[in-house]
């Protein structure tokens, strides 16, 4: 359970696990640039904005990750968030999506830490760390080299099954979301926007909608892979994933 939070100024929350680092840790990680933490760096990864790893203990290696808006807003904005309350900042909800997740078994990044700097009273950027998953390379690049075996792609059903059990919606389920460690067991990633349903009831969606809609963005993410690139999947792969996804639904 991420049991502090600190409140540095009016203007900057953070929140951190100090089972696994201090105050002091969970500062440099969120200030990379100006803390002189530029010795634990082990490497960084490019995508919308870069990740950033960190080697802060003999044991832990992190990944530190800003928020930065898509679209076309994104041309504008980037790094700055409208604030919609605490429940709503997005790296206290995604934290806190990811301790659910973590506690309940599903595999996923141990979350660390999280932050929020308000640049005014009604915007913010923010920051999360989460534990690195080692030697892991997502679905895409994965398939684009090689098939997988069938238990690897039954290990990916159960994984997602594990996640709608206990409510959660990942809005953006695709290939570059489901990473595969050394071990070829899967982890889900990348939880920024989705949706604890069972804090919201039923709703006008229902119980299955969702979850039917997290498969079919899963499935469009295959196709459109295919279209792009080599993609080593078939339909018979994708149907063991559902009838592992099934029958792990169907156990209490």
């Amino acid at each position: 359970m991420i049991k502090i939070r600190v409140q540095e100024h009016p203007k900057h929350d953070i929140w951190f696990d100090n089972d696994l680092i201090t105050q002091k840790q969970a500062l440099l990680c969120l200030d990379i640039e100006k803390s002189g933490a530029d010795h634990l760096i082990t490497g960084k990864a490019s995508g919308r904005g870069t990740t950033w790893f960190l080697q802060l203990t003999a044991t832990l290696e992190v990944a530190v990750r800003r928020y930065r808006r898509g679209g076309v807003i994104g041309r504008f904005i980037k790094e700055r968030f409208f604030f919609l309350g605490t429940s709503k900042l997005r790296s206290y909800a995604e934290l806190k999506l990811l301790e659910k997740l973590s506690e309940r078994g599903v595999h996923v990044p141990k979350p660390v830490c999280a932050s929020v700097t308000f640049v005014t009273p009604f915007s913010y950027t923010a920051d999360i760390v989460t534990q690195r998953i080692h030697h892991a390379r997502d679905l895409a690049e994965t398939l684009s080299q090689s098939t997988l075996p069938t238990d690897v792609w039954q290990t990916i059903g159960i994984e997602i099954a594990k996640m709608h059990n206990i409510g959660v919606n990942h809005t953006d389920l695709n290939l570059r979301n489901i990473m595969l460690d050394s071990q070829q067991q899967a982890w889900l990633i990348d939880f920024d926007k989705c949706i604890d349903e069972s804090a919201r009831g039923v709703g006008f969606l229902g119980q299955t909608r969702w979850k039917t809609n997290n498969l079919s963005r899963l499935k469009r993410s295959l196709l459109k892979e295919q279209s792009l690139r080599t993609c080593h999947w078939s339909e018979n792969d994708w149907q063991t994933l559902l009838d592992s996804y099934h029958q792990t639904m169907a156990q209490p």
